[in-house]
């Protein structure tokens, strides 16, 4: 009998290690049911666009080259599941959030032209939306999308009012800018949010010039003062070879940005076959995209 008393808790042991295991592999996002009529894609498209939220966070999309013509191309339809404060393993300690999203695939119908009309030219799009603002960008965010089993990772990271998003291994999922054709890999994106792109001017000079000076080279040396930060320089990104076709720069005391041409201050610089030469520097609102490529 009391081999019975030693063993009983042993397997009770066993039996409740069993069951808490078994509840924490079992979660998974809630997938939606009669799923085996959609076409599950085997690359996906992503890029960042503005969302109309209050807090300027903008959206994720992601984007399948579904058909075209004629064909019916319904939504992207995918699954969301946040996780909140889980431990980075990627790092040595500290604790990240997850955002996994599970691709589920799209209604699609192949169509024939009838004898009246044809197709006409296009490719049409299966697409979702993710709302970044619904979740918390205070931790560095985690980006799992699952296509078929198969996990792409992104990092994402809101800073100064600039939402960067950086492939970590992803293969099926192709980060990119989709005004340019989409590349082999994904590539790390930016994303400015209205309150930053509120702050940036274009620098404009007001008189003649020569491109044989260190004209360049002052202009960046007189923006690099207090109040003032190269736009290159505050996104690292590459600098420009040549500040006097387009220089952009981050007015840092938040003051409004003026229409039209508005002179600052003058800037002393050298020219190889006239000496030295004064220049009057302005600035005016510059209508820039907010996303770009970073690398």
């Amino acid at each position: 009998m009391k081999k019975i008393y030693v063993i009983l808790p042993i397997l009770l042991i066993f039996t409740a290690i069993i069951i808490v295991s078994l509840n924490s592999t079992s979660k998974k996002i809630n997938v939606p049911s009669n799923l085996s009529h959609l076409t599950l894609p085997q690359k996906v498209g992503l890029y960042i666009q503005d969302s109309q939220n209050k807090n300027h966070i903008p959206e994720i999309v992601l984007t399948v080259f579904a058909g075209s013509g004629c064909d019916e191309v319904g939504e992207l339809q995918i699954s969301e599941e946040f996780e909140k404060n889980q431990s980075n393993i990627y790092t040595k300690g500290g604790y990240i959030d997850m955002l996994n999203i599970n691709i589920h695939g799209y209604e699609f119908k192949k169509a024939s032209p009838t004898s009246d009309t044809g197709c006409i030219s296009v490719i049409k799009e299966a697409r979702a939306k993710i709302d970044l603002s619904k979740y918390t960008m205070k931790n560095q965010l985690r980006l799992n999308i699952i296509i078929n089993g198969q996990t792409n990772n992104f990092d994402l990271n809101l800073y100064e009012d600039v939402l960067s998003l950086n492939p970590i291994e992803s293969s099926a999922v192709i980060s990119w800018n989709p005004g340019e054709n989409m590349p082999t890999k994904p590539q790390g994106l930016g994303f400015m949010t209205k309150p930053f792109l509120e702050q940036l001017a274009k620098v404009r000079l007001n008189g003649s010039y020569s491109h044989d000076s260190d004209l360049p080279a002052q202009i960046r040396k007189y923006f690099n003062q207090p109040g003032f930060e190269p736009l290159d320089e505050k996104l690292r990104l590459s600098k420009l070879n040549n500040p006097l076709e387009e220089f952009i720069v981050y007015v840092n005391d938040k003051n409004e940005i003026p229409e039209s041409f508005t002179l600052i201050g003058k800037i002393n610089y050298h020219e190889v076959l006239a000496g030295e030469k004064t220049i009057d520097v302005g600035l005016v609102k510059t209508n820039l995209s907010p996303l770009f490529v970073r690398y």
